[in-house]
């Protein structure tokens, strides 16, 4: 599996259909915006799936944060608005600690642009 399989709205699916594979869930989510929903209405097994998707994700950037060492980790997309469901999770496995982006439908957007920004050169406009 690819990191963007197991940290995006897939990865939340993925965790949605391990909770639902070891019981009676109660409740139905076709997508991860659903189970969001349903993690705010206080759904066990939608929580119980983002806390998942949280250890995925610490255990996925393990490397990453080793390597790195951020102080903090600033989450985007979509599936970020559901980060106060999986960010303990996370924490307790391991990440830093977890921020949405200011907007965070931009986030990628934005770091496309900042990594290409990286290699201009000011004289000749190419790095």
């Amino acid at each position: 599996r690819t990191v963007d399989e197991l940290l995006s709205a897939r990865g939340v699916m993925r965790a949605w259909h391990e909770v639902a594979a070891a019981g009676e869930l109660g409740c139905v989510a076709s997508s991860a915006a659903d189970v969001g929903k349903l993690a705010e209405e206080g759904q066990p097994p939608a929580l119980e799936a983002l806390e998942r998707f949280g250890a995925t994700l610490a255990v996925a950037l393990a490397p990453v944060f080793a390597e790195f060492g951020p102080d903090v980790v600033v989450l985007g997309g979509l599936v970020s608005r559901s980060l106060p469901f999986f960010a303990p999770s996370a924490r307790a496995s391991g990440a830093p600690p977890l921020v949405p982006a200011s907007q965070p439908g931009l986030a990628a957007l934005r770091g496309a642009a900042a990594h290409l920004l990286e290699g201009v050169s000011p004289r000749s406009g190419v790095g």
